[in-house]
């Protein structure tokens, strides 16, 4: 049974040894002494180790070192990303394990909470353009459709990689899917990454890898403390307004994703600055888009920018959104003007790389007309704090007809909650237990 081969390098931070089993094409790996990630011999980032330990542990039996057949050949999991997702309040993050053959053929096996999938690299005999705004591709003659599209941020990495990773860095991510068969594109400004595969069983894993993990089983819950009979009365009524006050929570969440999308665009744009460009949006007719407002009351128009930055800079763009009513004989009717700006910026602290980023923004309106019809012109410019004076990205513009604004269902759930704490400390304290 062939086998990696193992060599050894210093680590650039604190000088360990650190095992290698990918050679020369190793790009980026981990000392997990000091917490270093290092590009050959630079030190790119260093990861707290006392804290990763606990929060990036795996989620299953998977580990760094296994060794598995898979596709008739044996390869080994020399490293592991956690990729973290974010939209609105939701956040979500999936593993993607490292897996290399003695032949030097990679694979991906990909952990999330729908289960398992194994990936390799794919080469389509056509391009694929994953900013196309369509719900479906063709790959090599075959329809897949969307299952999940948006960005992702690398928060954690271990082991060794054939390609260069830091933490912190964003993606841009599509997955789709035929049955069982799988597709996925990530890309950035520069490149794009193609891979193909399928949903694999659990059981088939630790067939593969020929391991016996623990059984999952749920923990005893503790059981309940007796309370005096008046104040438990007073715990059920609390319990009851907090869980009015979550259920608004909860709500408020999926609120956003309520409506009807009446008017979607999503234009590539180059910037310069101080050469604003303004966006007039025409269909194939050579005819202004317009759309048509039949729900209401309320109207969310959703702006979204892909990752447009790169490296250790402050880049952004602001885009002015003006709204117009039409009217009959020309004299359309300015409604008035939404501004919205998107960003990334990076910076070092105490020899760390952060990031943070603005890539979305959401504006809800309540005074519209039913039945009018409207459009919307947009002019957008480089931020003045922008490092670069140009930059490409799209502007992604959606409109949602019969909208939810979650922001006063979100207050509603906040003054619950605090009241229902206070309510169950006063009677706690102040409540008789005779």
């Amino acid at each position: 049974m062939s086998t990696l081969q193992v060599n050894q390098v210093d680590c650039a931070n604190c000088g360990a040894k650190i095992d290698i089993r990918t050679g020369i094409r190793v790009k980026t790996f981990t000392c997990e002494y000091c917490g270093a990630v290092c590009e050959n011999d630079q030190v790119v980032a260093i990861q707290n180790q006392q804290e990763i330990k606990e929060r990036f542990a795996p989620q299953s039996f998977l580990k760094l070192g296994l060794q598995g057949t898979f596709l008739n050949s044996q390869y080994q999991i020399v490293g592991r990303i956690r990729l973290e997702g974010k939209e609105g309040e939701e956040t979500w993050f999936w593993d993607e394990w490292f897996l290399m053959s003695a032949t030097g053929f990679p694979l991906w096996l990909i952990e999330d909470e729908h289960g398992y999938s194994l990936m390799r690299r794919h080469l389509p005999t056509e391009f694929i353009d994953p900013y196309a705004a369509t719900g479906e591709y063709v790959v090599d003659g075959s329809l897949y459709r969307i299952k999940e599209r948006g960005m992702a941020t690398l928060s954690f990495l271990e082991g060794e990689l054939t390609w260069r990773a830091r933490p912190n860095e964003v993606v841009n991510y599509v997955d789709l899917e035929q049955g069982d068969n799988l597709f996925s594109m990530e890309y950035t400004q520069t490149e794009i990454q193609y891979t193909k595969g399928k949903k694999v069983k659990r059981e088939t894993l630790i067939e593969a890898f020929q391991v016996s993990p623990p059984d999952d089983l749920p923990k005893e819950s503790p059981k309940p403390q007796k309370k005096p009979k008046r104040k438990f009365h007073y715990v059920l009524w609390a319990l009851l307004i907090a869980l009015i006050g979550g259920a608004a929570f909860f709500f408020s969440i999926y609120a956003e994703s309520f409506g009807t999308r009446v008017f979607r665009v999503a234009p590539q744009i180059r910037l310069r600055r101080n050469t604003p460009v303004t966006l007039e949006f025409k269909g194939l007719d050579g005819n202004r888009r317009t759309f048509k407002i039949s729900k209401g009351p309320i109207v969310g128009f959703k702006f979204r920018s892909n990752s447009f930055g790169g490296g250790r800079s402050d880049l952004g763009f602001w885009a002015s959104a003006t709204l117009y009513q039409v009217v009959e004989g020309g004299q359309d009717k300015e409604i008035g003007t939404m501004d919205v700006d998107f960003w990334f910026a990076t910076w070092v602290e105490d020899g760390e790389l952060s990031s943070e980023h603005k890539y979305r923004d959401v504006v809800y309106v309540d005074d519209l007309e039913i039945g009018k019809e409207y459009y919307l012109v947009v002019e957008t410019d480089v931020n003045p704090s922008s490092s670069r004076s140009s930059l490409g990205a799209t502007l992604q513009i959606e409109v949602v007809d019969g909208a939810w604004d979650p922001v006063p269902i979100r207050r509603f759930s906040y003054g619950v909650l605090i009241f229902s704490v206070l309510f169950l400390a006063f009677c706690w304290f102040m409540v008789s237990d005779d």
